[in-house]
């Protein structure tokens, strides 16, 4: 069975779905609103895996939205502090 989180159902069917459509229609303003959300609501200590995929998600909205360095920065802190997990940045492509 598949852990919840406290958005509620898996984060990943909670938030990258609607947030990568949402890059995908230029819509960013909103998109980096709802992955910043995850990030925060999303506890990294209990749900790691998730936790880092809205980040991966994060980073790449705004590398798609033309804020690099936030990407960058993004990007950094992520493998900076999550280098183990191959999956980081795969949801987001």
């Amino acid at each position: 069975s598949q852990r919840t989180n406290p958005l509620g159902g898996s984060a990943y069917q909670v938030f990258s779905p609607l947030g990568n459509g949402l890059v995908r229609e230029n819509r960013f303003d909103e998109a980096l609103a709802l992955f910043s959300r995850a990030v925060a609501a999303i506890p990294k200590e209990s749900f790691a895996n998730e936790h880092w995929e809205a980040v991966g998600c994060l980073g790449h909205a705004y590398e798609k939205s033309g804020d690099i360095n936030s990407a960058v920065k993004v990007y950094a802190d992520a493998i900076a502090n999550n280098s183990n997990n191959r999956f980081l940045f795969i949801s987001s492509i």
